[in-house]
Parts: C-alpha cells; sequence; structure tokens
C-alpha cells in the first residue's frame, strides 16, 4: 500500500490534519512521525556544513539531507578516514549522521534529457527504443523503458544501469546533496 509520510514537530497536529475536509479522501494514506529537526534547522546545518567542507580537502565525501531520517547525512568511504578526520572533528557540534559507504558505487546521479532522443530522429531517421543494458542476466540482458518521469518524492523507487554496478535499484533518499571526490 503507497502511504504519505509526513515528519512533523507537532504531532499533535497529526489529528487535525487527518480530520481537516480536504485530507478526508486521503485520510487513510497519511502516516505521521514525530521529527526532531525541522526543516528550517536541517537547511540551516546543511548550509554550514557545505561551507565547512570547502575549507578542507574532503576525499570522496556525500553530504544530504535525509527526510526519512529526519537529518544531514554525511556519507564516507573508510579507504579516506585520515583524509577526512580534520573535518569530522569540526563538524561534531552539528549531531550528523555518518555512514560509510563504498562511494561513488552506491550513489545514483540521474539526468535524462528528451532533446537527446529528438536529436538522434532527425539525424539518423530513427526512433530509439529506450533500454537499460542488463549484463548479469541472460534471460532479460536488455530491460526495455515504457515511460519516465521526473523523480521528484522522497522514497520513490528507481533503477539505473552502471559501467561497474550493473543494474541496481534503490529508493530516493535526498535530493540537491554534494558530492566532493579530491585526491
Amino acid at each position: 500500500m503507497n502511504l504519505i509520510f509526513i515528519n512533523t514537530l507537532n504531532f499533535f497536529a497529526a489529528d487535525e490534519i487527518k480530520n481537516s475536509p480536504e485530507m478526508a479522501s486521503y485520510k487513510d494514506l497519511l502516516s505521521f512521525k514525530e521529527a526532531r529537526n525541522s526543516l528550517a534547522e536541517l537547511k540551516h546545518s546543511f548550509l554550514w556544513i557545505t561551507k565547512i567542507a570547502n575549507y578542507h580537502k574532503l576525499v570522496s565525501t556525500a553530504i544530504f539531507l535525509d527526510m526519512k531520517l529526519n537529518n544531514v547525512v554525511i556519507a564516507l568511504n573508510h579507504k579516506y578516514d585520515e583524509d577526512n578526520k580534520a573535518y569530522l572533528m569540526s563538524i561534531k557540534k552539528y549531531h550528523l549522521i555518518l555512514q560509510y559507504i563504498d562511494l561513488p558505487n552506491q550513489l545514483i546521479q540521474i539526468s535524462l534529457s528528451p532533446k537527446t532522443v529528438e536529436s538522434v530522429q532527425q539525424v539518423f531517421g530513427i526512433v530509439p527504443r529506450p533500454s537499460i543494458r542488463n549484463s548479469d542476466s541472460k534471460q532479460n540482458a536488455e530491460l526495455f523503458i515504457r515511460d519516465d518521469i521526473a523523480v521528484s518524492s522522497h522514497g520513490a523507487h528507481i533503477c539505473k544501469s552502471g559501467l561497474t554496478t550493473h543494474v541496481t535499484c534503490g529508493n530516493v533518499r535526498a535530493f540537491g546533496g554534494i558530492y566532493i571526490e579530491l585526491k
């Protein structure tokens, strides 16, 4: 069942929202979770954390707002712990979530352009059939894409095909984060 998840600082407002006439048809789809941080606090922390990041020579680090966790997440690779040590010490007061993952392989950045399809049609006179190469499967070596939409919701399920990661799927955790790859 699809639900609409709502983080709120004022959990007592949940009943008021559920019982409002505008939400009557969505009442059973609403799921409330008490939040520790307001969106303004998260944005403020994110702003300062990224400013501080500009003063340090970070290596293989992603910084983003994770709405489900209701916090700023710093994703790191253990391989560069010594390089990132000074930065991590300087941001301790923000009470962030640190996650160690295989960066950048576990990050997904998607940019789709309908102009690419138009250009191929005009130049070659063919209609390309969008697909994803799936070399890990003999039965489904090519996955055809039926349609696409702009991903605009946290938690949306998406898949991508990468050169080294092949076909992987996951849920959107954040928009507008930064990734730093120096060295």
